[in-house]
């Protein structure tokens, strides 16, 4: 099966699971026989995932699901999950993602080589963040995005240490950090970041 590395608790009845190998795993639970009905959701086979290495399953404002792969995005929208085959979009084939948060009005995807993929949630329009796009920006390769309740998003690099933006993206600042490399980020109710 591969590691389960990603749990997300949609509903009371509908759990979604990623591994790391096997792809996700849809759990719908059956009242009358009081046990979970489990889909495993792979790809190369209609309406599945894009990829089975999933990177992280992402819930936005609208209850859409992102599930991030090594080659690609799926997508299933909030009106079709708990559906007995739910819809699932393929969308970004060409980039591997790594990480994600959400703003009021994006959804920003840190994808492994090409920077940090940026959605508009009202328009659709996508822009990318990268060492082109943003001079001073310190790589494409990101391995976390976290948004901090200040408005603030933190982005970490791959080796590279941390960048800070108050600005949707426009102008980022080095962050002094001990380590080359970020694992996690907490927020504590001072809004201090460890």
């Amino acid at each position: 099966n591969g590691a389960m590395r990603f749990f997300h608790q949609y509903s009371d009845d509908i759990i979604i699971l990623g591994s790391s190998e096997s792809g996700l795993y849809l759990l719908k639970y059956n009242d009358p026989g009081k046990h979970y009905i489990v889909r495993n959701l792979t790809s190369g086979v209609n309406n599945q995932i894009a990829d089975n290495r999933i990177k992280f399953i992402h819930r936005d404002s609208g209850n859409n699901v992102w599930i991030g792969t090594q080659k690609g995005m799926s997508f299933i929208s909030g009106n079709s999950v708990s559906k007995s085959d739910p819809e699932i979009i393929h969308k970004y084939g060409d980039l591997s993602f790594t990480s994600v948060c959400e703003t009021t009005g994006e959804i920003w995807f840190g994808t492994e080589d090409k920077g940090i993929f940026s959605y508009d949630k009202l328009t659709g329009v996508t822009r990318m963040i990268t060492v082109k796009t943003n001079p001073g920006f310190r790589s494409d390769g990101i391995t976390h995005l976290y948004h901090a309740r200040t408005g603030a998003v933190i982005a970490g690099f791959r080796y590279n240490g941390l960048m800070i933006t108050q600005n949707s993206g426009k102008e980022w600042h080095d962050v002094r950090f001990h380590s080359r490399n970020l694992d996690k980020i907490y927020e504590d109710r001072q809004d201090q970041l460890w």
